[in-house]
């Protein structure tokens, strides 16, 4: 798949949307509006994820991002998978931390809270090691809305 992707349609669940291309087709999706998943997959590998939690107050983001790759990198370390990652502040969403990271697939994405609504979001978009997954992830991410107008 090439990095220049035309996102066409918009897709949702519970407030949580996203632009994706017209070819690519949520596959799953649970919870409310208050806690919940929701996956679109590419016609490849490539695979948009998105988790949400409402929170009464501010959280700490980075403690809740470390939580997270720590349960991903045990889940690789039972499947004898090397797990390397990295986070850092977001350069485009202000508040946000990105995170990417490597084991069995190549991961980007994002987690932050929204001052508004205080849902706390964790994006993410992944793909094998010759997918795009930086440049998808920037353009299906940076329409990410999470909570309805």
């Amino acid at each position: 798949m090439k990095s220049g992707l035309t996102p066409e349609q918009t897709v949702g669940w519970q407030g949580v949307s996203l632009q994706v291309p017209p070819d690519w087709s949520v596959t799953g999706f649970q919870g409310d509006a208050r806690e919940g998943y929701l996956r679109i997959d590419s016609p490849g590998s490539l695979v948009a994820e998105v988790r949400w939690a409402q929170a009464r107050k501010a959280v700490d983001i980075r403690k809740r991002l470390d939580a997270y790759l720590h349960l991903v990198e045990r889940q690789a370390k039972k499947r004898k998978v090397t797990f390397t990652g990295r986070v850092k502040p977001s350069e485009e969403r202000a508040g946000a931390l990105e995170f990417h990271y490597r084991a069995d697939r190549k991961v980007w994405g994002f987690i932050q809270q929204c001052p508004q609504c205080r849902r706390v979001v964790i994006a993410q978009v992944s793909g094998d090691a010759d997918d795009p997954v930086v440049n998808v992830a920037h353009q299906l991410l940076h329409s990410l809305q999470d909570h309805s107008e």
